[in-house]
């Protein structure tokens, strides 16, 4: 008797579709599938973690520090219903013109004074254009009509922003009594502070800052405008810096720094984040990790007033 032969089938591929393709238009499948569901899988997310990009990256006293000084820069002002103008300033943050923007389409102001020429951070950014000029496109663009626009073009810094602006109103006759002032969220501070000392002869108006409603998480803008997170972090830095020592020089108004916002300025000094910060007299050569290094930061406490 021969014997007996049995059948065994070979298992099924677990795949939709048999073959080598079909294998791999089902791994693709998957791999989709589990890139959507996962944001932090998302190739542009890994290679930003790979790179210490993102705020997850970082350590975690480095993320409070950073958050610490973020929430002490921006002011959380209410805005008042109605104001006589809108103030943005030009920066490498085109963020800024469209909330100056939607806040004119709300019916705050007559009128969005755009003001800013070109500074170190905006150079040959804006193909040719003023950062003004640039931020005029934005709001049109937006449905601000063009009349009720006006820019000021030749700005370098935040003093000349206010002194070439003011002359610009004065001769156009535009009313000033109250001022909506757009920047950047961790500039609000320091721009406060510094037209508070630098308008000039009264009447000086009321000054309201607001900026675009981002948390630092969601700020950095990595490639041409140069607002990466360890930019932003250090620019950041070099703010707090001025807001300290500035006043000293007649450059802003006294803001008072909790000593939490100093302690938090000075880890970040120390893991390397002083680059846009200002050094002290002689200390070109010292180490840029040593707080002491940078003017006024050496202080323990931060400056008690004027």
């Amino acid at each position: 008797m021969p014997p007996r032969r049995y059948y065994i089938p070979t298992p099924k591929a677990p795949y939709p579709n048999r073959g080598i393709g079909g294998q791999f238009i089902y791994l693709l499948a998957l791999l989709t599938v589990l890139v959507l569901a996962v944001p932090a899988l998302h190739p542009k997310n890994l290679l930003l973690r790979s790179t210490g990009k993102t705020m997850d990256s970082l350590p975690p006293p480095v993320q409070a520090a950073a958050l610490k000084i973020w929430d002490y820069m921006i002011l959380g002002h209410v805005l008042p219903e109605r104001v006589s103008l809108i103030m943005a300033l030009g920066s490498n943050d085109p963020r800024v013109a469209e909330r100056a923007a939607d806040l004119y389409l709300e019916g705050r102001a007559p009128l969005i004074l755009f003001s800013g020429g070109a500074g170190a951070l905006t150079a040959g950014l804006y193909g040719g254009l003023s950062e003004a000029a640039y931020f005029a496109q934005i709001a049109t663009a937006r449905g601000v009509p063009a009349d009720a626009i006006l820019t000021e073009g030749k700005s370098t810094n935040t003093g000349e922003n206010i002194k070439f602006s003011r002359a610009l109103l004065e001769a156009r006759g535009a009313s000033a009594d109250a001022l909506i002032l757009v920047q950047k969220p961790f500039m609000e501070r320091r721009t406060l502070a510094t037209f508070l000392a630098q308008w000039g002869a009264p009447p000086v108006p009321s000054f309201f800052v607001t900026s675009p409603r981002v948390p630092l998480r969601d700020y950095p803008i990595e490639g041409a405008h140069r607002l990466g997170l360890r930019d932003v972090i250090e620019v950041m830095c070099g703010d707090l810096q001025r807001v300290a020592v500035y006043p000293k020089r007649g450059f802003q108004a006294f803001q008072p720094i909790p000593q939490e916002v100093w302690a938090a300025l000075k880890l970040l000094v120390r893991e390397g984040y002083g680059r846009h910060m200002m050094r002290a007299p002689g200390a070109e050569g010292a180490t840029a990790t040593d707080p002491a290094s940078f003017e006024g930061v050496g202080d323990a406490m931060p400056p008690a007033g004027p």
